[in-house]
């Protein structure tokens, strides 16, 4: 009884430590999407003004 207390309360903890990294892992992806978009927006935005001083 004791032991599978203890089974279960580890099932649990490695649960949530997955679903935290989980977690985790789609913050960094959504982060990094969206400086990357904007990151091209600038890009794009300076390409066009120099391509109009020219």
């Amino acid at each position: 009884m004791w032991k599978m207390n203890i089974n279960a309360v580890l099932d649990s903890e490695i649960t949530v430590w997955v679903l935290g990294i989980a977690d985790l892992i789609l913050l960094v992806v959504v982060v990094v999407s969206i400086v990357s978009s904007k990151k091209d927006t600038y890009n794009f935005e300076k390409m066009k003004s120099n391509f109009k001083n020219k």
